[in-house]
C-alpha cells in the first residue's frame, strides 16, 4: 500500500482505472474482494481517502451485482459498500452511483440493501 499512497500523494494515481480494473480482477479471477478492502482501509486512514474514494466509486458499477440479475450479493459486497460510505464521508463525496441507489431502493431488510441506503443517502 505505500506504492498506492505515493502516487496519491504525487498526483499520479489514476483511480478510476485502478477501481476498474480491480472489480474485473475480483469478478473473474481468483482475486478476493475482502484483502482489496482491507488494504483499500488503511490507505484511507493513512490520508489517502480521496484516492480510495475514486477507487471505490469506479469500483462498485463493476462489482456489484445487478439488481433483479439472479446474483445475490455476499457479505464482502456489504462490506465494500459500508467501506465506499464511510471513505464518502471522510472525502464530502456526492453524486450517485445509479445500482446502489437501485440496491437501496430495492425494499430488501438484508445488510447490503441498508448499507446501500446509507451509501445513497451520503452521496447526497
Amino acid at each position: 500500500m505505500p506504492l498506492l499512497l505515493r502516487m496519491a500523494a504525487g498526483g499520479d494515481l489514476p483511480a478510476e482505472a485502478v477501481g476498474r480494473q480491480l472489480a474485473l480482477l475480483i469478478r473473474r479471477t481468483w482475486f478476493e474482494l475482502r484483502p482489496v478492502l482491507a488494504s483499500l482501509t488503511e490507505a484511507a486512514r493513512q490520508g489517502g481517502h480521496r484516492q480510495v474514494w475514486e477507487i471505490l466509486r469506479s469500483m462498485l458499477p463493476l462489482l456489484l451485482p445487478t439488481p433483479g440479475g439472479g446474483e445475490r450479493p455476499g457479505i464482502a459486497h456489504s462490506e465494500a459498500v459500508a467501506l465506499a460510505a464511510d471513505v464518502a464521508t471522510w472525502a464530502e463525496a456526492h453524486g450517485e452511483i445509479p445500482i446502489v441507489s437501485a440496491h437501496a431502493a430495492s425494499g430488501r431488510r438484508s445488510r447490503f440493501a441498508r448499507e446501500c441506503a446509507r451509501l445513497r443517502d451520503q452521496l447526497r
